[in-house]
């Protein structure tokens, strides 16, 4: 919910220790977690599903209390949006994979727009 370049660079930060830990289980031949895997995470993709699941379900819940705090809502559709397009310069996808997860973050995105102070009306000071 940070300005993208932030964002940018504490998602990196935060896939590197998972990674790191990913190649301690390997090295020791435990079963590696889900998105602990260098080789088969796709940072970009990682990140849109994070944010769809986890993250802005919190947004809307912190700016449904305080309404002012609606410039992190504004923060995460432009992040997510980001997300998704570098996944799609990336890994470049088969269309219709790509406009299916386009699609949710359209909806992801319409979903934090709806909880901001102008969408719902509230005066801003």
């Amino acid at each position: 919910m940070k300005p993208w370049d932030i964002c940018y660079q504490l998602a990196h930060l935060c896939l590197d220790e998972f990674f790191a830990q990913g190649d301690m289980e390997k090295e020791r031949g435990i079963p590696v977690q889900m998105l602990n895997d260098r080789e088969k995470v796709n940072r970009p993709n990682s990140q849109v599903g994070f944010i769809e699941f986890v993250i802005c379900p919190m947004a809307e819940s912190i700016c449904n209390i305080f309404p002012q705090l609606d410039s992190l809502a504004q923060h995460l559709g432009t992040n997510v949006q980001n997300w998704v397009q570098l996944w799609i310069d990336e890994a470049s996808p088969p269309e219709e994979q790509a406009a299916k997860v386009q699609e949710r973050v359209r909806r992801v995105v319409l979903r934090l727009k709806v909880v901001t102070r102008e969408e719902r009306g509230i005066p801003q000071d």
